[in-house]
């Protein structure tokens, strides 16, 4: 990796051979810098990510939403 270019692509071990893969190059200095950060927190056990309420948290605001529109939506059709 170089102070300038960096590849984020969906490529894996198992699948340039069998998948349609996709990749972007970015040449940004900016970018270079930022991702490495990134995917090295990822494999870091000691950086915290959101936690199992997290997702309760939007599973539930999901819910409750749908919900609504069902209760707006329904009545509409009864006329």
């Amino acid at each position: 990796m170089d102070s300038q270019y960096v590849l984020v692509s969906s490529i894996n071990c198992n699948s340039p051979n069998v998948n349609h893969e996709e990749g972007v190059i970015i040449d940004h200095p900016g970018g270079a810098h930022y991702f490495p950060g990134v995917f090295e927190d990822d494999g870091n056990p000691t950086v915290k990510s959101p936690g199992i309420m997290t997702g309760h948290v939007k599973i539930t605001v999901v819910a409750v939403v749908l919900i609504l529109l069902v209760l707006l939506y329904y009545p509409r059709q009864q006329e």
